[in-house]
């Protein structure tokens, strides 16, 4: 008999993994935008916000060309499109604008 994993369980094992040592310092530098983006979503969405900005700072600093939100070419002249539904493209929810930093087509 198989049974599902627990999804919740494994995010927040992942997220407790990551969040420890020098993993940011070591590893974001070393990934794109979308990649450290969506890692900061997945530590937001297990309540880590803290650990979340770091990476993304740790990302940002390590990248002098970087546009992700909070680094200074973050521009605030192109607002993101908010859909009524659910994003097929980023998988933003309804009434959240698309991730500018995903491989969304929408934008």
């Amino acid at each position: 008999m198989s049974t599902t994993p627990d999804l919740s369980a494994i995010a927040r094992e992942f997220t407790d993994t990551w969040a420890m040592g020098d993993g940011a310092r070591e590893v974001a530098p070393s990934l794109q935008c979308v990649e450290a983006s969506a890692l900061a979503r997945l530590f937001e969405a297990v309540g880590r916000p803290g650990t979340a900005e770091v990476w993304m700072a740790e990302h940002r600093d390590s990248d002098p060309e970087c546009t992700c939100p909070g680094g200074e070419d973050e521009s605030d002249d192109v607002a993101p499109e908010v859909l009524a539904e659910p994003c097929e493209g980023c998988g933003s929810e309804p009434g959240v604008p698309c991730d500018p930093h995903s491989i969304c087509r929408r934008r």
